[in-house]
């Protein structure tokens, strides 16, 4: 039996999900044990994600998951680089990974190792970070910037768009891998449209679009999410606990930068180049949270790295934090099959798996530390729902279990 993993944000889980769980066992085999190392209640885009952490562990579960490890904040909520290089650490040190798949426009494995090893050349890196720093490129965007110095500096276009984003995940996916010396193998399913796309446009409508009709008509996403996520669905709608909405966190967010100083503000990931005084700045005429980005993006600033930066601030986030790897993961969900799992990973892995919230005691000062950042951001997560919920009620959530029958 193989065992693989998918660094994932399931926000919302959808059929291209599920298409990719089929495309895994279709490669691996229908026995493959398929372990999602999912984001917690902060994801990548700077974003609370739509449904709570438990509730997105249990779909992919009932869509064909084995077992559902916590990709635990500020690594769910960072640059494609961090956020890439703490999914793979935390699979590399699991000890039982054989594979990581992930999604690409690209689709192709070889183009996209072949980027990623010009893309990490020494040299080439030293020609890129100058070109960053030219004044004459400061408005020109980092993924614009990338494109013309790899046609520079190779003398021909890359074979694979650097401008979209499972492109660039799965390059940084890889770059990872090979930077851990990891025996992980990677293995990318092609995408089929972007996030953005609707059902009209795609096999597959996008995560994108789905939190769009989320916030406008909650229930028009099941027929676009697999069948046996529907009783997750509606019970997480029902109860008020989805769908999330940052938008209700806008007051805190906005109050403290309208308070802290814009030195301290510096001093936090994502929030140099000028960015925590801008954002200081547009704190002081915004009055909700979108009008906040879209006053503070730009092209060298993009809504999601000003999402980011606002996030790391308000949580105390520094560089450091996310330059080190995680040192714990929690269990979300897992069926009768990833219990095997896990207890295979308890005999091999280097870091500390929880099985609920609460057995943050065992943890090692340096693993708490860790959890009690990634806790504190549960405890806002809380406030951004339809029913605002106490801060510490993900600690009296068990881990979903699905039994054979």
């Amino acid at each position: 039996m193989k065992t693989v993993a998918v660094i994932s944000e399931y926000n919302p889980f959808h059929l291209g999900h599920a298409y990719q769980f089929n495309e895994i066992r279709r490669t691996f085999g229908e026995d493959t044990a398929i372990v999602a190392i999912m984001s917690g209640s902060f994801v990548q885009r700077g974003d609370v994600a739509a449904f709570g952490k438990f509730d997105r562990a249990e779909a992919a579960i009932r869509a064909g998951a084995s077992l559902v490890l916590e990709l635990p904040f500020p690594f769910s909520c960072a640059s494609a680089e961090h956020f890439a290089l703490a999914g793979v650490s935390l699979a590399n040190d699991l000890g039982v990974i054989d594979a990581l798949s992930f999604g690409s426009e690209c689709g192709d494995v070889s183009l996209l190792s072949d980027l990623a090893e010009k893309m990490n050349d020494p040299a080439f890196l030293r020609f890129f970070r100058e070109a960053l720093r030219d004044k004459a490129k400061k408005d020109v965007g980092y993924a614009r910037v990338l494109e013309e110095s790899l046609l520079t500096f190779y003398g021909q276009a890359p074979q694979v768009k650097t401008d979209l984003p499972n492109n660039i995940l799965a390059i940084s996916y890889i770059s990872a891998i090979k930077r851990l010396r990891s025996s992980i193998l990677p293995h990318t399913v092609l995408r089929n449209g972007t996030d953005e796309d609707g059902p009209e446009d795609a096999r597959f409508a996008g995560a994108t679009h789905l939190r769009a009709l989320l916030a406008k008509e909650p229930e028009a996403i099941l027929p676009h999410v697999p069948e046996s996520t529907h009783p997750t669905v509606l019970r997480a709608l029902e109860c008020g606990t989805a769908p999330a909405d940052i938008e209700r966190l806008a007051g805190a967010l906005l109050g403290y930068f309208r308070l802290v100083d814009g030195k301290t503000l510096a001093s936090f990931a994502e929030c140099g180049g000028g960015v925590a005084g801008l954002l200081k700045k547009t704190a002081h005429s915004a009055t909700s949270f979108s009008e906040w980005v879209a006053a503070s993006v730009s092209k060298k600033y993009t809504a999601s790295r000003i999402r980011r930066a606002i996030l790391s601030s308000y949580f105390g986030v520094t560089p450091d934090a996310l330059k080190s790897k995680p040192l714990y993961t929690q269990v979300l969900a897992m069926d009768e099959r990833g219990k095997a799992v896990l207890a295979h990973i308890r005999k091999q892995t280097k870091i500390s798996v929880l099985t609920k919230p609460a057995d943050l005691h065992k943890l090692s000062p340096e693993a708490r530390k860790q959890a009690e950042c990634s806790y504190r951001a549960d405890s806002v997560y809380a406030l951004s729902t339809p029913k605002p919920q106490g801060g510490d009620a993900f600690l009296r959530v068990c881990p979903y279990r699905k039994e054979c029958r």
